[in-house]
């Protein structure tokens, strides 16, 4: 189970961009059986092992990564690093960033 509502924002975000026409993938670890029934979505894909090298494939075809982070962390995530070096603009949570 997520922590802190970090996948119902998730969805909230996903919801939203694709409201608004916005092609999105998101890939998302760590969800239990019932959620993923409760938040099933076209391009959500839940549970899938990708290989850093696959998710730089994916993070070279986008224009935006998204980070939501644990509640009270503070600090630079892996993904901040990604949009930094690849250019690429970043949605995140994080108070730091």
């Amino acid at each position: 189970m997520w922590n802190g509502g970090r996948l119902r924002k998730a969805v909230e975000i996903y919801d939203a961009l694709e409201s608004r026409g916005v092609k999105c993938s998101f890939f998302i670890m760590g969800a239990n059986d019932e959620e993923k029934k409760k938040y099933s979505r076209e391009r959500i894909i839940y549970n899938s092992w990708l290989t850093y090298g696959e998710i730089l494939g994916h993070i070279s075809q986008t224009k935006v990564i998204l980070d939501l982070v644990r509640g009270s962390f503070s600090g630079n995530t892996l993904r901040s690093f990604e949009a930094t070096i690849y250019n690429k603009r970043l949605l995140t949570n994080s108070m730091w960033c």
